[in-house]
Protein backbone atom coordinates (compact mmCIF):
# COMPACT_ATOMS: atom_id res chain seq x y z
CA UNK A 1 0.00 0.00 0.00
CA UNK A 2 1.50 3.43 -1.26
CA UNK A 3 3.01 5.25 1.45
CA UNK A 4 1.96 2.41 4.10
CA UNK A 5 4.04 -0.33 3.11
CA UNK A 6 3.72 -2.88 6.24
CA UNK A 7 -0.43 -2.21 6.33
CA UNK A 8 -1.99 -5.35 4.58
CA UNK A 9 -4.54 -4.92 1.84
CA UNK A 10 -8.20 -6.19 2.17
CA UNK A 11 -8.11 -7.37 -1.21
CA UNK A 12 -6.06 -10.47 -0.26
CA UNK A 13 -6.63 -13.78 0.92
CA UNK A 14 -5.91 -13.27 4.69
CA UNK A 15 -8.19 -12.99 7.91
CA UNK A 16 -6.50 -9.57 8.98
CA UNK A 17 -8.33 -6.47 8.20
CA UNK A 18 -8.04 -4.03 10.87
CA UNK A 19 -11.09 -4.53 13.12
CA UNK A 20 -10.35 -0.58 14.68
CA UNK A 21 -9.81 1.30 12.03
CA UNK A 22 -11.86 3.38 9.14
CA UNK A 23 -10.11 2.69 5.77
CA UNK A 24 -12.68 5.03 4.41
CA UNK A 25 -11.25 7.63 6.29
CA UNK A 26 -7.59 8.84 5.41
CA UNK A 27 -5.33 10.67 7.90
CA UNK A 28 -2.44 12.18 8.48
CA UNK A 29 -0.18 13.71 10.95
CA UNK A 30 3.63 15.18 11.66
CA UNK A 31 6.02 13.13 13.98
CA UNK A 32 9.12 15.44 14.41
CA UNK A 33 8.48 16.94 10.98
CA UNK A 34 7.54 13.33 9.36
CA UNK A 35 4.60 12.98 7.52
CA UNK A 36 2.83 9.90 8.91
CA UNK A 37 -0.02 8.60 7.17
CA UNK A 38 -2.75 6.59 8.36
CA UNK A 39 -6.93 5.94 9.44
CA UNK A 40 -9.20 7.05 11.90
CA UNK A 41 -8.72 4.21 14.59
CA UNK A 42 -5.02 4.19 14.52
CA UNK A 43 -2.69 4.63 17.34
CA UNK A 44 -0.06 6.60 16.79
CA UNK A 45 2.10 3.76 16.96
CA UNK A 46 0.15 1.70 14.66
CA UNK A 47 0.36 4.42 12.07
CA UNK A 48 4.05 4.91 12.20
CA UNK A 49 4.85 1.02 11.97
CA UNK A 50 2.36 1.12 9.08
CA UNK A 51 4.08 3.69 7.27
CA UNK A 52 7.40 1.71 7.17
CA UNK A 53 9.30 3.08 10.15
CA UNK A 54 9.91 0.02 12.73
CA UNK A 55 13.21 1.46 14.25
CA UNK A 56 13.30 3.40 17.84
CA UNK A 57 17.03 4.37 16.98
CA UNK A 58 20.33 2.24 17.95
CA UNK A 59 22.13 1.12 20.88
CA UNK A 60 25.79 0.65 20.56
CA UNK A 61 25.32 0.69 16.45
CA UNK A 62 22.85 -1.74 16.53
CA UNK A 63 19.14 -0.94 15.30
CA UNK A 64 16.24 -1.18 18.70
CA UNK A 65 12.91 -2.42 17.23
CA UNK A 66 9.94 0.19 17.92
CA UNK A 67 6.77 -1.75 19.41
CA UNK A 68 4.52 -1.36 22.20
CA UNK A 69 7.44 -2.59 24.46
CA UNK A 70 9.62 0.05 23.68
CA UNK A 71 8.86 3.38 22.28
CA UNK A 72 9.34 7.08 22.51
CA UNK A 73 7.22 9.05 24.81
CA UNK A 74 5.20 12.07 22.60
CA UNK A 75 3.95 15.36 23.21
CA UNK A 76 1.64 17.24 21.18
CA UNK A 77 2.88 19.82 20.34
CA UNK A 78 6.09 21.21 21.63
CA UNK A 79 4.41 19.66 25.19
CA UNK A 80 6.94 19.71 28.23
CA UNK A 81 7.18 16.37 30.48
CA UNK A 82 3.78 17.19 32.21
CA UNK A 83 2.37 16.52 28.70
CA UNK A 84 3.34 13.31 27.85
CA UNK A 85 1.73 10.60 25.90
CA UNK A 86 2.37 6.77 25.23
CA UNK A 87 2.23 6.02 21.13
CA UNK A 88 0.61 2.67 21.87
CA UNK A 89 -2.17 4.37 23.79
CA UNK A 90 -2.73 7.64 21.99
CA UNK A 91 -5.11 8.30 18.80
CA UNK A 92 -3.49 8.95 15.44
CA UNK A 93 -5.34 12.75 14.71
CA UNK A 94 -5.47 14.16 11.67
CA UNK A 95 -3.23 17.13 11.26
CA UNK A 96 -1.85 16.22 14.73
CA UNK A 97 1.87 17.90 14.80
CA UNK A 98 3.76 15.48 17.78
CA UNK A 99 7.09 15.35 18.78
CA UNK A 100 8.90 12.42 20.83
CA UNK A 101 10.18 13.15 24.04
CA UNK A 102 13.67 12.91 24.45
CA UNK A 103 14.50 13.48 27.84
CA UNK A 104 17.56 13.27 27.61
CA UNK A 105 17.74 11.33 24.55
CA UNK A 106 20.30 12.84 20.84
CA UNK A 107 19.55 12.55 17.51
CA UNK A 108 21.31 10.25 15.02
CA UNK A 109 22.23 11.97 12.15
CA UNK A 110 21.10 9.53 9.73
CA UNK A 111 20.17 9.69 5.44
CA UNK A 112 16.77 10.09 4.92
CA UNK A 113 16.85 6.45 2.93
CA UNK A 114 17.73 3.05 3.79
CA UNK A 115 17.54 2.95 7.72
CA UNK A 116 17.00 6.59 8.01
CA UNK A 117 13.57 6.26 6.66
CA UNK A 118 12.64 3.07 9.29
CA UNK A 119 13.59 5.23 12.47
CA UNK A 120 12.99 7.66 14.88
CA UNK A 121 16.95 8.28 14.74
CA UNK A 122 17.53 8.38 18.50
CA UNK A 123 20.62 7.29 20.25
CA UNK A 124 20.07 5.57 22.94
CA UNK A 125 23.85 5.41 24.07
CA UNK A 126 23.43 8.18 26.13
CA UNK A 127 20.08 8.28 27.54
CA UNK A 128 17.30 5.54 28.19
CA UNK A 129 13.54 5.63 26.70
CA UNK A 130 11.65 7.81 29.69
CA UNK A 131 7.94 7.34 30.65
CA UNK A 132 7.72 10.62 32.60
CA UNK A 133 4.22 10.27 33.61
CA UNK A 134 5.49 7.54 36.13
CA UNK A 135 7.19 10.32 38.00
CA UNK A 136 3.73 12.67 37.77
CA UNK A 137 1.39 13.56 41.13
CA UNK A 138 -1.68 12.63 40.69
CA UNK A 139 -4.44 14.63 39.12
CA UNK A 140 -7.43 12.83 41.11
CA UNK A 141 -8.41 10.20 43.99
CA UNK A 142 -11.50 7.75 43.03
CA UNK A 143 -13.31 5.91 45.06
CA UNK A 144 -15.10 2.76 44.68
CA UNK A 145 -15.99 -0.67 45.66
CA UNK A 146 -14.11 -2.59 43.60
CA UNK A 147 -11.41 -1.65 40.82
CA UNK A 148 -11.05 -4.79 38.22
CA UNK A 149 -7.39 -4.45 35.96
CA UNK A 150 -7.51 -5.65 33.27
CA UNK A 151 -10.62 -5.42 30.61
CA UNK A 152 -10.16 -9.15 28.76
CA UNK A 153 -13.13 -11.40 29.24
CA UNK A 154 -11.88 -12.42 32.88
CA UNK A 155 -11.87 -8.52 33.77
CA UNK A 156 -15.57 -8.22 32.03
CA UNK A 157 -16.91 -11.32 33.70
CA UNK A 158 -15.42 -9.96 37.37
CA UNK A 159 -16.70 -6.59 36.78
CA UNK A 160 -19.95 -7.99 35.95
CA UNK A 161 -20.24 -10.27 38.85
CA UNK A 162 -19.34 -7.63 41.39
CA UNK A 163 -21.90 -5.24 40.11
CA UNK A 164 -24.88 -7.71 40.09
CA UNK A 165 -23.37 -8.34 43.92
CA UNK A 166 -24.33 -4.83 44.44
CA UNK A 167 -20.57 -2.47 43.97
CA UNK A 168 -20.28 0.01 42.42
CA UNK A 169 -16.85 -1.15 40.06
CA UNK A 170 -13.77 0.88 38.04
CA UNK A 171 -12.81 -1.48 35.21
CA UNK A 172 -9.21 -0.28 33.88
CA UNK A 173 -8.00 -1.14 30.48
CA UNK A 174 -4.53 -0.52 28.72
CA UNK A 175 -5.52 -0.70 25.16
CA UNK A 176 -8.66 1.27 23.44
CA UNK A 177 -11.09 -1.52 23.92
CA UNK A 178 -12.08 -4.12 25.63
CA UNK A 179 -11.62 -8.07 24.85
CA UNK A 180 -8.37 -8.57 25.67
CA UNK A 181 -6.56 -11.48 23.86
CA UNK A 182 -9.78 -13.55 23.82
CA UNK A 183 -9.92 -13.45 19.41
CA UNK A 184 -6.31 -14.69 19.85
CA UNK A 185 -6.95 -18.01 21.47
CA UNK A 186 -10.16 -18.75 19.19
CA UNK A 187 -12.81 -20.66 21.04
CA UNK A 188 -12.61 -24.62 22.56
CA UNK A 189 -15.14 -26.85 20.04
CA UNK A 190 -18.64 -26.30 21.30
CA UNK A 191 -17.88 -22.72 22.53
CA UNK A 192 -19.22 -19.79 21.32
CA UNK A 193 -16.64 -17.69 19.49
CA UNK A 194 -14.71 -14.78 21.22
CA UNK A 195 -16.26 -12.01 19.08
CA UNK A 196 -19.96 -13.34 20.58
CA UNK A 197 -18.43 -13.45 23.57
CA UNK A 198 -16.74 -10.15 24.03
CA UNK A 199 -20.23 -8.11 22.40
CA UNK A 200 -22.26 -10.06 24.56
CA UNK A 201 -20.10 -9.02 27.74
CA UNK A 202 -19.88 -5.13 26.68
CA UNK A 203 -23.22 -4.86 26.22
CA UNK A 204 -23.87 -5.97 29.47
CA UNK A 205 -20.79 -3.62 30.80
CA UNK A 206 -22.66 -0.26 28.81
CA UNK A 207 -26.17 -1.11 29.90
CA UNK A 208 -24.58 -1.08 33.86
CA UNK A 209 -24.42 1.84 35.65
CA UNK A 210 -22.53 0.19 38.52
CA UNK A 211 -19.28 0.27 36.03
CA UNK A 212 -17.24 3.06 35.11
CA UNK A 213 -14.93 1.33 32.30
CA UNK A 214 -11.57 3.35 31.35
CA UNK A 215 -10.19 2.72 28.61
CA UNK A 216 -6.07 3.79 27.77
CA UNK A 217 -5.46 3.36 31.44
CA UNK A 218 -2.35 1.53 32.00
CA UNK A 219 -1.80 0.74 35.95
CA UNK A 220 1.61 1.89 37.45
CA UNK A 221 1.28 0.69 40.50
CA UNK A 222 -1.15 -1.53 43.28
CA UNK A 223 -0.57 -1.36 46.72
CA UNK A 224 -2.66 -1.43 50.04
CA UNK A 225 -5.95 -0.73 48.44
CA UNK A 226 -5.43 1.51 45.88
CA UNK A 227 -4.28 1.98 42.35
CA UNK A 228 -2.76 4.24 40.84
CA UNK A 229 -2.95 4.69 36.61
CA UNK A 230 -2.14 6.86 34.00
CA UNK A 231 -4.90 7.66 31.43
CA UNK A 232 -5.38 9.33 28.16
CA UNK A 233 -8.18 11.05 27.53
CA UNK A 234 -9.51 12.13 23.59
CA UNK A 235 -11.84 15.57 23.51
CA UNK A 236 -12.21 15.44 19.73
CA UNK A 237 -9.01 17.03 18.37
CA UNK A 238 -7.47 17.05 21.47
CA UNK A 239 -5.67 14.14 23.48
CA UNK A 240 -4.45 14.90 27.04
CA UNK A 241 -3.01 12.17 29.91
CA UNK A 242 -2.98 12.07 33.61
CA UNK A 243 -2.34 10.29 36.29
CA UNK A 244 -5.10 9.26 38.68
CA UNK A 245 -5.31 7.46 42.10
CA UNK A 246 -7.89 4.91 42.79
CA UNK A 247 -8.81 3.36 45.80
CA UNK A 248 -10.76 0.42 46.57
CA UNK A 249 -11.55 -2.05 49.34
CA UNK A 250 -11.67 -5.01 46.90
CA UNK A 251 -8.72 -5.22 43.81
CA UNK A 252 -9.33 -7.55 40.95
CA UNK A 253 -6.56 -8.30 38.67
CA UNK A 254 -7.38 -9.93 35.60
CA UNK A 255 -4.46 -9.16 33.66
CA UNK A 256 -3.92 -12.57 32.01
CA UNK A 257 -0.40 -13.96 31.10
CA UNK A 258 2.01 -11.56 29.90
CA UNK A 259 4.40 -13.22 26.74
CA UNK A 260 7.64 -12.11 26.90
CA UNK A 261 10.64 -12.61 24.28
CA UNK A 262 13.30 -15.14 25.10
CA UNK A 263 16.81 -14.05 25.65
CA UNK A 264 18.76 -14.71 22.55
CA UNK A 265 20.76 -12.28 19.93
CA UNK A 266 18.96 -9.87 18.51
CA UNK A 267 16.18 -10.34 19.87
CA UNK A 268 15.72 -6.13 20.16
CA UNK A 269 16.32 -6.11 16.45
CA UNK A 270 13.27 -4.42 14.23
CA UNK A 271 10.41 -7.05 13.20
CA UNK A 272 11.28 -9.26 16.32
CA UNK A 273 8.13 -9.45 18.49
CA UNK A 274 5.98 -12.16 20.54
CA UNK A 275 3.44 -13.65 18.34
CA UNK A 276 0.57 -11.98 20.43
CA UNK A 277 1.71 -8.62 19.95
CA UNK A 278 2.02 -9.31 15.85
CA UNK A 279 -1.61 -10.78 15.94
CA UNK A 280 -2.69 -8.21 17.36
CA UNK A 281 -1.28 -5.37 15.01
CA UNK A 282 -2.50 -7.24 12.30
CA UNK A 283 -6.12 -8.29 13.77
CA UNK A 284 -6.44 -4.28 15.42
CA UNK A 285 -5.01 -2.42 12.64
CA UNK A 286 -4.02 -4.46 9.78
CA UNK A 287 -0.15 -4.06 10.33
CA UNK A 288 1.99 -6.86 9.39
CA UNK A 289 5.95 -6.80 9.33
CA UNK A 290 6.31 -9.51 7.74
CA UNK A 291 5.62 -10.55 4.28
CA UNK A 292 2.40 -12.34 3.97
CA UNK A 293 -0.36 -13.85 5.93
CA UNK A 294 -3.12 -15.97 4.72
CA UNK A 295 -6.29 -17.68 6.68
CA UNK A 296 -6.91 -21.10 4.86
CA UNK A 297 -10.56 -21.89 6.25
CA UNK A 298 -10.21 -21.38 9.69
CA UNK A 299 -6.93 -21.69 10.87
CA UNK A 300 -4.38 -18.98 10.39
CA UNK A 301 -1.34 -19.03 9.66
CA UNK A 302 1.52 -16.33 9.13
CA UNK A 303 3.83 -16.82 6.30
CA UNK A 304 7.08 -15.62 5.64
CA UNK A 305 6.91 -13.74 9.12
CA UNK A 306 10.68 -12.28 9.99
CA UNK A 307 8.87 -11.53 13.29
CA UNK A 308 8.81 -15.38 14.81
Amino acid sequence: MKGQPNRLDIDKQHAFHGTEIDRSKPLKFRLDGRTITGFAGDTVLSAILASGVDMVGEFGGQPIALSGRFSPAITLGQGKAAQTLPMERTPALHGAEFHTFGGGLRRLRLPAFGNGRRSLQQNLDHAAIASPWHDQPPHALITTDVIVVGGGVAGMTAALAAARAGASVTLLEASPLLGGSARYFGAQEGDETPDQTISQLSAAIVATEAITVMLRSQVLAVHSGRVRAHQVLVDGATVTGEVVDLAAPRIVLATGAIERLPVFPGNRMPRVMTTLEAYLLAERYGVWLGRSATSPQSTVRLIGCRCC
